[in-house]
């Protein structure tokens, strides 16, 4: 797969930044011949991705980044048991354009080397067929995930999120509250999952149900902590400082356009949670689809993991008709009030969507 992608953001008739990505991903497997009853594939996964972003508002930098994965996946049947296991090791490099920091910030010399990952993964899983229609299965899942280029080396204001954006390559220092962001000596950590998630499912021709718990232990959690800081004026400061900024302006927040500083941090987090869905088709014409989940997240001080959505609850029912389909849906999403710090609770709110669609036959 070749990718070729670029997008400019306008503002009235002038390019303010443009986005560019050149990706090539290839993926080479083969399927081997049963061994002692088991069956798998063995393969080859490359990725290569040229990533540029050009302008005022870029906050990442030129970066390229190579993986290349071997991996191998095995399944076994045993009367009523389905045995799979899987692994997977991966060598990701990220090779930055280290001008970009020289035009951001001229006072410092700011320079990365290669930063290079090696990420191993591995699960295991039982599935257990209660009879034709009844499943159940267990899984447990080891992986590791490098950090993305973004995460390591953002520095600058983030426009589509309303936030400046500084990755785990950088600190930020106080002299007399004076603040400054400073390369770091430090490596960020890969993320170390162990997941565990148990799964029931009822299949039948007229009607598909599952529902699955979760809870999932990572080491070196990576996520967007938000500071009290503010980038305001081509500098940063306090979120006091800011405010009487404002009030000596004579402006609100917005019109002064302060962007709150968050940093991309690592702590140890779990994160637990459940889905549930189902699937009816009631006739030849109409299905009825349900859903729900929920997830729970927190950080090892014991705050609450930034941006975590809701619970929640929708429902679908479908109408098909010869060339017509048309469906309507509702999803009542839960009050948020388990917020990290300098987040805002996000009240309830119910979405109702209605489609209808007619195909046309092209032959």
């Amino acid at each position: 797969a070749y990718t070729d992608y670029e997008h400019s953001e306008i503002d009235v008739v002038e390019v303010g930044t443009t986005f560019k990505n050149e990706s090539i991903e290839s993926r080479l497997w083969g399927e081997h011949v049963a061994v002692f009853g088991w069956k798998g594939v063995l393969g080859l996964h490359y990725n290569n991705s040229d990533f540029e972003a050009i302008g005022e508002e870029a906050f990442t930098p030129p970066t390229k980044t190579d993986s290349l994965a071997l991996f191998l996946m095995e399944e076994r049947q045993t009367g009523a048991f389905i045995w799979q296991i899987g692994t997977r090791i991966e060598q990701v490099t990220h090779t930055v354009n280290n001008d970009f920091f020289a035009a951001r910030d001229p006072q410092q010399s700011i320079a990365f080397a290669d930063t290079d990952y090696v990420a191993l993964s591995g699960s295991a899983g039982v599935v257990y067929k209660i009879d034709s229609d009844n499943t159940l299965a267990f899984n447990y899942a080891y992986s590791e995930r490098a950090p993305s280029a973004s995460e390591f080396f953002s520095y600058g204001p983030h426009i589509g999120s309303g936030t400046y954006e500084i990755g785990g390559g950088f600190e930020i220092t106080n002299n007399n509250d004076q603040q400054t962001v400073v390369q770091t000596a430090n490596d960020m950590d890969k993320e170390v999952s162990n997941n565990v998630d148990l799964s029931y499912r009822f299949n039948t021709d007229d009607l598909n149900a599952s529902v699955s718990i979760f809870h999932n232990q990572v080491d070196n959690y990576i996520f967007e902590d938000f500071t009290n800081l503010v980038f305001s004026d081509g500098g940063l400061v306090s979120s006091q400082v800011f405010a009487d900024q404002v009030a000596t302006w004579g402006e609100s927040a917005d019109e002064a356009g302060g962007l709150p500083v968050v940093v991309f941090a690592q702590q140890n987090a779990k994160l637990y949670g459940y889905e549930a869905q189902i699937d009816w088709h009631l006739n030849d014409h109409w299905r009825i689809e349900a859903f729900t989940d929920y997830t729970r997240a927190k950080l090892a001080s014991g705050l609450n993991v930034p941006r975590i959505p809701p619970m929640r609850i929708g429902s679908s029912a479908h109408y098909e008709s010869g060339n017509w389909h048309t469906e309507m849906e509702v999803i009542r999403n839960s009050k948020q009030d388990k917020i990290a710090m300098n987040e805002t609770d996000t009240r309830a709110y119910t979405m109702v969507s209605a489609s209808a669609n007619y195909y046309l036959a092209l032959d």
